[in-house]
């Protein structure tokens, strides 16, 4: 494995190491905090992939919305489902890390 990759897959197993079953998580987020959020959340519940990847990284980072992981690992996995490769990369490293 790459230096890259072995950096990788150690930031996501930190991120993400309470996130196990997140998609069992009924919690409603909280609402979003400002213009930016509110849309890029719109357009992430209406489906857009790429929309919701972004918003996965917010919650990563706390930007625009409480950090909060297991609210990040459904959107990667939402994005994932669509196609989207960088969250199926995210989302494959997390698991394989965990394995």
């Amino acid at each position: 494995m790459s230096r890259w990759g072995a950096k990788f897959v150690a930031l996501w197993r930190r991120v993400f190491s309470r996130c196990v079953g997140a998609e069992n998580n009924r919690a409603v987020p909280p609402p979003p905090s400002n213009i930016k959020t509110r849309k890029l959340r719109q357009e992430a519940e209406q489906g857009h992939a790429e929309a919701q990847f972004n918003l996965g990284l917010m919650y990563i980072d706390g930007q625009g919305v409480p950090q909060d992981y297991t609210q990040a690992a459904q959107w990667y996995r939402k994005a994932a489902e669509q196609g989207d490769a960088t969250a199926q990369g995210m989302l494959r490293a997390r698991y394989t890390s965990t394995a």
